[in-house]
């Protein structure tokens, strides 16, 4: 007798070195496989404005397909971390009108872009869990949560943290242009506001913490 340890096997299927395989035969509303091997298979959930919903196991895939479908909802069932994405924003939206429910869970990433990118038409609201940018080097203070660049965005009861450069905790959103609506949000960095020279920004704050003030 033994204490089973499932590793993933190249189809899908999880295997223990005994030779036993869990083929996920039933999956719970919350992603994880009720037969043997317990494991996170599905991280994401989409909700689909007819009502049809989908589960994905990777989140970047969930995220494409959110974008593809105005008026969707995207579920977070787990912790998901995006890792390095160097210079790129782990997530970016230009255009599509959805919903990102973290769930009280958190979406965290490594990058100097930003965990979120936001641009053009798009029209984005996260509510209820976690957003943060993990990278703790001395790099530049757009290490964000959240970017707005155009579009519109609100956030609704998250959390926002910053990449932290030379020990100091930096900005956990900036916005260059179009809106950004803020209601029971946290944020651990600043807030950084800077208008570019052509089009509008528009910060609405409801209610925040704002552990590290506003730069405008």
């Amino acid at each position: 007798k033994h204490d089973h340890t499932f590793t993933a096997g190249t189809g899908g299927e999880y295997k223990c070195g005994c030779g036993l395989t869990c083929y996920h035969n039933t999956i719970g509303d919350d992603g994880k496989c009720t037969d043997m091997c317990k494991q996170q298979i599905y991280v994401a959930a989409l909700t689909k404005s007819d009502g049809s919903k989908t589960r994905y196991k990777t989140f970047t895939d969930a995220w494409s397909a959110a974008i593809e479908n105005n008026g969707s909802s995207l579920k977070l069932l787990c912790d998901v971390d995006l890792g390095r994405t160097g210079e790129n924003a782990a997530l970016k939206a230009s255009s599509g009108i959805f919903t990102v429910d973290l769930n009280r869970f958190t979406l965290s990433a490594d990058s100097n872009s930003g965990v979120i990118s936001v641009g053009n038409t798009a029209k984005l609201t996260v509510k209820n869990g976690k957003l943060t940018n993990t990278p703790t080097r001395g790099d530049s203070s757009i290490t964000c949560a959240v970017k707005v660049f155009d579009g519109y965005v609100e956030l609704e009861n998250v959390e926002l943290t910053g990449g932290s450069a030379f020990g100091e905790q930096n900005c956990s959103a900036i916005v260059y242009n179009g809106t950004l609506n803020i209601t029971d949000s946290t944020f651990n960095g600043a807030l950084m506001v800077y208008p570019d020279l052509i089009g509008k920004v528009e910060p609405k704050i409801t209610s925040a913490t704002l552990n590290n003030g506003i730069v405008y």
